[in-house]
């Protein structure tokens, strides 16, 4: 019981991710940035381990603690560089209130790439809570 429980912490994981990258798409014109991308890339990557941890293949668990630490990094980076692009535009005096300009859009990047970044670590702290249970349902 305790895997199908992660299986579906993967899956939801994988469905706030690809709700992120396309309310992103939506609100940003239907632009593509690195961050939609990451977005919907991860939200398949959850869906197929969620998928093989749904059918208790081990590796699948490693695979999931591997790929949420890696999302970790990797979404961390991107909120920091769309940090620093937003926070550079502002000092740029680029602040205008028409919408969907440049400053508007940034804003988005940001604001995505810090709740897939926040979602992340909250999985992957997650898995490593169940990972005890996860180990002593697979052994036996």
């Amino acid at each position: 019981m305790s895997t199908q429980k992660t299986a579906i912490l993967l899956y939801f994981s994988g469905i706030i991710s690809l709700l992120s990258g396309v309310l992103l798409l939506v609100t940003g014109n239907f632009i593509i940035e690195i961050t939609n991308i990451s977005l919907l890339i991860a939200a398949v990557v959850s869906g197929v381990i969620g998928f093989f941890m749904s059918k208790k293949i081990k590796p699948a668990f490693w695979a999931g603690l591997i790929f949420m630490s890696i999302m970790v990094f990797y979404f961390g980076w991107l909120t920091i560089v769309n940090s620093n692009s937003l926070i550079d535009m502002l000092l740029n005096g680029e602040l205008q209130l028409e919408p969907y300009n440049a400053l508007h859009g940034q804003l988005h990047l940001t604001l995505f790439s810090f709740l897939a970044f926040i979602m992340s670590i909250i999985v992957l702290m997650l898995q490593f809570i169940r990972a005890d249970a996860n180990g002593r349902e697979l052994v036996s």
